[in-house]
């Protein structure tokens, strides 16, 4: 075994972050290239939020839950793009 001491960075949250967004494009660029044709992919993005998921455990709306959140304001713009069309 060898036994020199390997140096670790220290934990950034941002990094696994920034990891976590650049995944969400892939699959996001994913999705729109591979289902685009057939049916219709909306433009509108939801971001990723605790909040989001509290919601489930609250058994709550997510507009009631955090009514200004970013998320929140996302799940408005889709639902104004799903009627429109």
């Amino acid at each position: 075994m060898d036994s020199r001491k390997v140096e670790k960075e220290p934990f950034s949250g941002r990094c696994n972050y920034d990891c976590v967004m650049c995944i969400d494009k892939e699959i996001s660029q994913m999705v729109y290239d591979t289902y685009s044709t057939a049916v219709k992919v909306f433009e509108t993005r939801i971001p990723l939020s605790v909040k989001t998921a509290e919601t489930s455990l609250e058994g709550s709306s997510i507009y009631k839950y955090d009514p200004r959140g970013k998320a929140t304001e996302a799940y408005r713009v889709l639902t104004k793009e799903v009627i429109n069309g």
